[in-house]
């Protein structure tokens, strides 16, 4: 993230010299949001990321933020994130706050992590947003997570969503792709003339079109807000978030890219390729158990019209040990395919029956595949 220059939104003069909180020299912090008490102020958030950096002589919020970040404009984040101003002191304690990552563990919700990570529920909508997915669309076990870290913005008097969407996003077209609410509509009762900033912030903070009061707080989560690779290996875990690179999020978006291709290239008698495009994805690794169920049912469709009906089970028989319910269309699919996805049901019932054996042990998502 690279925030512009801001006119507003600066700590007062009477907080300025206020210390941050005492803490021991653990490189990992859970920032209690909830500590705010000012009126207006939104439902806190839960556990975030953080470094605390010991401020030393000719430390600057902008030196600070060229060695945690990257770039010395987000000494903006900084300045709000801590309630002391420059001429920093040696010694005095800067929370260096970051996005994290969650692993979606079972029966998990986008609600569940929102109440989690963001105080309340109802900031479901943004969490599903800008991990590309939908309230509607239930999360998948493994599934990495972004979570970007939602800073605490004390509003001034001249203070509008608009001047603080154009503060931390930039401009409409920027914020647009920082939020990742380039292609959302308002919800019922928000008003379309607002840019999907200022509707993000106004959703997110449960704002009406009331002016903002000087004072309150508006939480401003940052996507883009992520460490370089020197400071991220200080970071380990808290409370369920993860600091990443986010890799293995981009692989689940690719993966779930590329499912579409492994369907048409099936579709289309191009069997030989899906094959390779098949294992190709299941040898990304981190997939989720949804997306190995796509993958191999696909896989072993293939393999029957290659004349491998032996490979064909093994597929299937991995896309059952996950999906016990699932099932094949018998009017879209061939006999032979249809004899091979029973082949592999009737296999595994025989496994888990025989004395001494358990059921068949899946391996964990995104294991390898098996060679074929």
């Amino acid at each position: 993230m690279s925030p512009r220059t801001p006119g507003t939104g600066a700590p007062s003069p009477e907080a300025s010299r206020s210390r941050a909180p005492s803490a021991a020299a653990a490189r990992l912090v859970a920032l209690a949001l909830a500590a705010l008490s000012f009126a207006g102020t939104p439902a806190p958030a839960g556990p975030t990321l953080a470094l605390v950096h010991v401020a030393r002589p000719g430390d600057t919020f902008a030196t600070i933020a060229q060695r945690y970040y990257g770039d010395p404009l987000d000494a903006l984040v900084l300045s709000v994130a801590n309630p002391v101003a420059e001429p920093l002191v040696p010694g005095e304690r800067i929370l260096v706050p970051t996005a994290g990552y969650h692993r979606v563990a079972a029966d998990e919700t986008w609600r569940s992590l929102a109440d989690r990570y963001y105080g309340t529920a109802d900031r479901a909508f943004y969490l599903a947003e800008i991990n590309h997915g939908s309230l509607d669309t239930p999360l998948e076990e493994n599934q990495e997570l972004l979570v970007p870290y939602p800073l605490a913005h004390r509003v001034d008097k001249n203070d509008t969503l608009e001047s603080i969407a154009a503060v931390y996003y930039g401009e409409s077209a920027q914020a647009t792709a920082t939020t990742g609410a380039a292609s959302k509509s308002a919800p019922a009762g928000e008003a379309d003339e607002d840019s999907p900033a200022v509707r993000i912030l106004r959703r997110f903070n449960g704002l009406e079109r009331e002016r903002l009061k000087p004072g309150s707080i508006v939480l401003v989560p940052l996507p883009t807000l992520t460490l370089t690779d020197t400071a991220r290996a200080r970071l380990t875990q808290a409370d369920g978030l993860l600091c990443s690179t986010g890799d293995l999020r981009a692989r689940q978006l690719d993966v779930s890219a590329q499912i579409p291709k492994l369907r048409e290239a099936v579709s289309n008698g191009q069997f030989v390729e899906a094959v390779a495009l098949g294992n190709a994805l299941l040898g990304h690794g981190g997939l989720t158990g949804n997306q190995v169920v796509s993958v191999e049912r696909e896989l072993g469709t293939a393999l029957v019209a290659l004349g491998r009906p032996g490979l064909a089970v093994a597929a299937f028989k991995a896309a059952i040990a996950r999906q016990p319910d699932l099932e094949l269309d018998t009017v879209r699919n061939s006999p032979k395919v249809l004899r091979a996805f029973r082949d592999a049901r009737d296999e595994l019932r025989r496994e888990r029956q025989r004395p001494n054996a358990g059921s068949p042990a899946a391996p964990p998502d995104g294991g390898p595949a098996p060679p074929r």
